[in-house]
């Protein structure tokens, strides 16, 4: 290797590269059509590819973005058009989980607490320690102990399968709540709730000229964008 000229090493990692391509595509062609087929992504690292179990074993393929762009005009248009099935009948899907998850959230709950859900998007509960929970529609820091009417305090808790449903993670944190407070805690990331101030934000984002054209308030969105922030630099 050291007797190598650069444009010999350089001609090595083209053939290198070119090999992978023609192996990815090769693949891509054989398996896009089975039943266990599924395009994958990692924003990450840049790789682009699919995942295939029709021999009973999961076989990934991936493909760094820059060699994605080298491949030929049909292949990418290909494998955009298998990503967009996929993401549809995955969003079907979503939408029919979720919406047997919240008809069984709703079966446990009370009616005010159903009526105040439908309303506001959040419900009560009473902890085993006898003080007041809030449990608002989301999978990240979607929980806070009200105190005299204010949420003070803020609790993150994630399950390790991110696939579980919205209503169906809701349903678990009641039920800790009510009945294993000790466990939630522990499990919960914990910290206090701070007042935002939305002019300050509003100021800044105009300073920045990030606010959009249609937004006539920057206030809200600017906070959205901090609290957006803050959830994914927390739950890490």
């Amino acid at each position: 290797m050291d007797d190598l000229t650069d444009e010999q090493l350089f001609d090595a990692l083209r053939v290198t590269t070119l090999h992978a391509m023609m192996q990815w595509s090769d693949a891509l062609e054989t398996h896009r059509r089975h039943p266990t087929f599924h395009t994958e992504s990692n924003a990450a690292e840049l790789r682009l590819g699919f995942t295939c179990s029709c021999t009973g074993v999961e076989e990934v393929w991936f493909l760094h973005l820059r060699d994605f762009k080298q491949c030929s005009v049909t292949i990418r248009e290909a494998f955009r058009e298998l990503q967009r099935r996929e993401e549809a009948r995955s969003a079907r899907l979503s939408a029919k989980v979720e919406k047997k998850a919240k008809a069984l959230l709703h079966r446990y709950l009370r009616r005010d607490q159903r009526t105040e859900l439908r309303a506001a998007k959040s419900f009560t509960v009473a902890g085993q320690d006898g003080r007041t929970y809030r449990i608002k529609e989301g999978t990240c820091q979607n929980v806070y102990l009200v105190e005299d009417g204010v949420e003070t305090t803020q609790f993150c808790i994630i399950p390790e399968d991110s696939r579980i449903p919205t209503y169906d993670l809701m349903l678990a944190q009641k039920v800790m709540i009510e009945c294993d407070l000790a466990l939630f805690l522990e499990k919960a990331k914990v910290r206090e709730v701070r007042e935002v101030d939305t002019d300050r934000l509003a100021a800044r984002a105009r300073e920045a000229a990030i606010v959009p054209n249609d937004v006539e308030d920057p206030g809200p969105w600017a906070e959205r964008m901090l609290v957006e922030a803050m959830r994914q630099r927390e739950c890490a």
